[in-house]
């Protein structure tokens, strides 16, 4: 059984249990809204029934059924939903503490999906994996199937937060042997609509130009499409990063790298999907930032008459065993260094590993470690250097801040640290 803490004191914790009782424990170092699956009860001393103490017992009955009440309330009542569509359509109704109060099939195969799944009290990350596990094993969902997620609350940063921690936890969880997308839609009420990005135009033609011009430009997108990254595109979708980032107050490198606008302008996405098979772009990003790029791209293919080489070559993009069994570790907060020790790799080599996947765009929390093993100056001192910082080269990093200050670990930390937290 589950017990919910409803108050702390000094040495003992006023919890709830499932089925609404108020109970007395000993406080072990909970916190209030902590979620218990065990508890020691108090023993009950037996007290003299004096008018006083009567009156006292009351009033702590009516301070229990009040407590009872809102309790009851603030677990019951969701913050949101999330609809999951496989083919089955099921919707989740999320509480707080991103638990399960409700769920619901929102068509036959949904209905037959959740028969006799017992969802009420799971973490919503449990559920997402669950469903999606028994959709599989019902026939429903196959290897290069696909999820999709439309996740619904009036707190903005509770949705995306739900967004991008189901969409990593079911790309884990599959190894991206299944295709989870979050579904865009127009923001509702009292949300703060997406902001206009203004696409660089290409130059006007010069209505006085001749046919050599014509000539120019065809060995121009014959040299693009052929070889090498469209120099015209690569220009475009750096002005259009400057304006993003401008706009959002981030450095331009949050957005995208420079590797992945010369991927861009050499494969030329025009689909979130064929975006995330980008160099440095996974699926977090391309939905974070990617369709004021994709229609530059897409505008600038048709203009040109470019046969792209992405309708022609498919990349396989699947992690390796390794990467797998770090984003669940560090999933799990253990240490950096138990990780390093356990696959056999030196703290370095780890952290060219982490580096490849946040690169990947797999956002990555290792703020629990950083915690643990930085001081809270240089952290800050580092990151906001990264927030001022035109590059996120390692070595430009280390000189601006002084090479005798820093260690370079430090500063390879904090890097992922920011690019995972701003950037994926």
């Amino acid at each position: 059984m589950e017990y919910l803490v409803m108050e702390c004191g000094l040495s003992y914790a006023v919890v709830m249990d499932q089925d609404g009782r108020i109970l007395k424990v000993p406080n072990l170092g909970y916190t209030v809204g902590q979620t218990l699956e065990d508890v020691v009860l108090l023993p009950e001393r037996p007290a003299k029934t004096t008018l006083h103490k009567r009156l006292a017992r009351w009033g702590t009955m009516v301070a229990c059924l009040c407590l009872l009440l809102l309790g009851s309330w603030v677990w019951q009542s969701p913050i949101g939903t999330v609809r999951m569509q496989i083919n089955p359509d099921v919707l989740l109704s999320v509480n707080r503490f991103d638990r399960v109060v409700a769920l619901e099939g929102l068509n036959e195969d949904g209905t037959a999906l959740i028969d006799g799944y017992r969802a009420y009290g799971q973490e919503m990350k449990t559920v997402s994996d669950e469903l999606a596990d028994r959709a599989m094993e019902l026939g429903y969902l196959s290897a290069g199937g696909q999820i999709t997620l439309t996740v619904d609350s009036e707190k903005g940063d509770w949705k995306t937060a739900a967004e991008e921690l189901l969409l990593l936890e079911l790309e884990v969880h599959f190894e991206q042997r299944v295709t989870v997308t979050v579904d865009g839609k127009r923001p509702s009420a009292g949300q703060e609509p997406t902001e206009e990005i203004i696409i660089p135009s290409q130059p006007e033609e010069d209505p006085n130009k001749d046919d050599t011009d014509d000539d120019f430009d065809d060995e121009r997108a014959a040299f693009a499409k052929d070889s090498g990254t469209d120099k015209t595109l690569f220009s475009m979708l750096k002005d259009l990063r400057k304006t993003i980032a401008k706009k959002k107050n981030l450095p331009p490198f949050v957005i995208f790298q420079d590797p992945s606008l010369e991927d861009m302008a050499i494969q030329y996405p025009i689909t979130i999907e064929e975006l995330t098979q980008i160099v440095g772009v996974g699926p977090g990003k391309a939905q974070k930032f990617g369709q004021p790029f994709l229609d530059l791209i897409k505008e600038y293919v048709e203009e040109n008459d470019i046969m792209r080489p992405i309708d022609m070559i498919v990349k396989s993009t699947q992690k390796s065993d390794l990467k797998v069994s770090i984003i669940h570790n560090i999933d799990k907060q253990i240490p950096l260094e138990d990780i390093a020790k356990a696959r056999n790799l030196t703290f370095d080599e780890l952290l060219t590993e982490i580096e490849s996947i946040v690169a990947s765009g797999i956002r990555l929390d290792i703020s629990y470690d950083t915690r643990d093993h930085l001081d809270p100056y240089v952290l800050e001192e580092i990151e906001d250097y990264f927030r001022k910082a035109e590059s996120d080269n390692v070595e430009d990093a280390m000189k601006a801040l002084g090479e005798n200050e820093y260690d370079e670990e430090e500063v390879r930390l904090v890097r992922i640290k920011f690019l995972s937290e701003f950037g994926n």
